[in-house]
């Protein structure tokens, strides 16, 4: 018997720079891939790299950043924690 996990959340699990652009755009924040990549290199969002070279980021940590930024804009600029 095999041990198999589906998930039913159809999302991958790590974004490379052109799949959180999409992202980004999907939720009204039109950028570039360059700018993603300055953007979150200046926030220290953390990326890493594949094994073909591309720099990715983890989905959640996307998530966690965009929930914040709007924590942000409600709150007035101010770190909400």
């Amino acid at each position: 018997m095999c041990n198999t996990q589906t998930y039913s959340d159809p999302r991958p699990p790590f974004l490379d720079v052109d799949g959180a652009t999409e992202k980004l755009g999907e939720l009204g924040l039109a950028m570039s891939p360059r700018q993603v990549r300055r953007y979150f290199d200046e926030r220290s969002i953390p990326w890493f790299r594949g094994p073909d070279g591309k720099r990715y980021v983890a989905a959640n940590t996307l998530e966690e950043w965009l929930v914040n930024r709007q924590r942000e804009a409600i709150h007035g600029g101010r770190k909400y924690k």
